[in-house]
Formats: C-alpha cells, sequence, structure tokens
C-alpha cells in the first residue's frame, strides 16, 4: 500500500502586497523566460460556492480566478512574480504555451 505522505506535493503558496493568496498551479516556460500560473485562493467563496441568493443563478461554480505572473530574481537572489496584464502579448504567449503542454501531458485522477 502507498505511502499518501510520501505522494504528496508541497503546495507554493504566493501572498500579493494586497494580502490576496494565490497557489502556484504551475511553472511554464517561454523563450528563456518562466512564468508562474497563479490561482487565487479565496476560503470565503470556497465554502459558501458563489455566494448570490438567485435560484435561478446561473454562475459557474467551477470558475476560479488565475494569474500569470512573470517570475523574476531580486538583488537578494529570491524569486518575485511580476503579474502581466491580461491585455499585454506576453499573456496570450503563455496561455497557449500553458494549453499545450496541458494537451501533451496525460491526465491524472
Amino acid at each position: 500500500m502507498a505511502d499518501f505522505d510520501d505522494d504528496m506535493e508541497e503546495v507554493e503558496i504566493f501572498t500579493d502586497e494586497e494580502d490576496n493568496e494565490y497557489y502556484v498551479h504551475r511553472y511554464v516556460e517561454v523563450g528563456d523566460k518562466k512564468y508562474a500560473i497563479l490561482v487565487y485562493i479565496d476560503e470565503e467563496d470556497a465554502e459558501d460556492g458563489c455566494g448570490c441568493d438567485d435560484a435561478d443563478c446561473e454562475c459557474d461554480d467551477d470558475e476560479c480566478e488565475v494569474e500569470i505572473a512573470r517570475v523574476e530574481t531580486d538583488e537578494k537572489g529570491e524569486s518575485v512574480f511580476i503579474f502581466i496584464d491580461p491585455d499585454d502579448p506576453e499573456y496570450e504567449k503563455v496561455c497557449e504555451a500553458y494549453e499545450k503542454l496541458m494537451d501533451s501531458e496525460p491526465y491524472e485522477a
């Protein structure tokens, strides 16, 4: 029988200047730059669903907020996340690289 503790991956958490928390879903390389796919963590939304009281709600409960950040190294040698604006052409290049990466990897349940 497999030991689940050995199979668990450590989740990397990033907190921005406004104390919003994200977990690093995946790193993607485009050219010589490294990017992080960051998923927003909102404990209230996770517990309460979409949060609206409408019985005919069409909210997408599976929708999550994703950010893309370029990973750079500061003068101390520490990784720094620089958020990329969705309107920036760099954002689209990272999305395409991420989709190719996900298409090439087998799905593990």
